[in-house]
């Protein structure tokens, strides 16, 4: 979601990712807040502000664990 110098990547991970998530390397910020997340029934739903390039390898390492799982 685009905004002003920044954008909001937005995430739903079922179970089975939010495993592998917490099993690994990203952030603890990111891990905190995928924890806090409301359950629902399609997963938990997670926003992540990207206002620099430092969580972008946190970003991609969502994208792979989202498609394999």
């Amino acid at each position: 979601m685009p905004r002003d110098k920044k954008f909001l990547a937005a995430f739903v991970f079922g179970q089975k990712a939010f495993e592998k998530i917490t099993d690994s390397n990203i952030s603890k910020e990111i891990k905190n807040e995928l924890q806090s997340a409301k359950v629902y029934a399609e997963g938990r739903g997670i926003r992540i502000e990207v206002t620099n390039r430092t969580v972008l390898k946190d970003i991609g390492r969502l994208l792979e664990i989202k498609l394999a799982n």
